[in-house]
């Protein structure tokens, strides 16, 4: 019987939560990188694109992660 209750009140609560889209994000980095921020701003804005790609699409991850290598390498 608790086993009952407690598996229901858990599945009512995984429903309830809802993770942040991730075009939101992604649109709000690609904003800060727009107002050319400081190196080390963008080089974390890349590589948080490059996380935030890696299921939508693998090309573009592949290209901010490149951005934020060869920044960081450049300072």
């Amino acid at each position: 019987m608790k086993y009952r209750i407690l598996s229901s009140i858990f599945i009512l609560f995984t429903f309830c939560c809802f993770s942040q889209n991730s075009t939101k994000i992604i649109d709000s980095l690609k904003q800060v990188i727009s107002f050319n921020p400081k190196d080390s701003v963008k080089i974390k804005a890349y590589s948080d694109l490059c996380w935030y790609y890696r299921n939508i699409s693998t090309d573009s991850a592949l290209s901010y992660g490149n951005r934020a290598l060869s920044l960081s390498k450049k300072i």
